[in-house]
């Protein structure tokens, strides 16, 4: 099955990108620590802010919405 990037827009906070990652890639991971690791990363680590900054507006205008498409179930 082919795994492909779509916002989750049940289960967001900003724009369903991390929520959106976590359902497509890393369904046994929880999706808190998935959120604070992406936190710490974009503001404690200094030399990754803007990577993670352009890394998310990116990701927040290509993946399209779930609310256009239906999603597989949660494992």
């Amino acid at each position: 099955m082919e795994k492909k990037l779509i916002r989750d827009m049940d289960r967001k906070v900003l724009g369903g990108v991390v929520a959106g990652l976590q359902r497509s890639y890393a369904p046994q991971m929880d999706l808190s620590l998935l959120r604070v690791l992406v936190a710490v990363g974009g503001v404690l680590i200094p030399p990754l802010t803007p990577v993670v900054i352009v890394a998310y507006g990116v990701l927040w205008i290509v993946a399209p919405r779930s609310d256009r498409m239906a999603l597989p179930p949660l494992a």
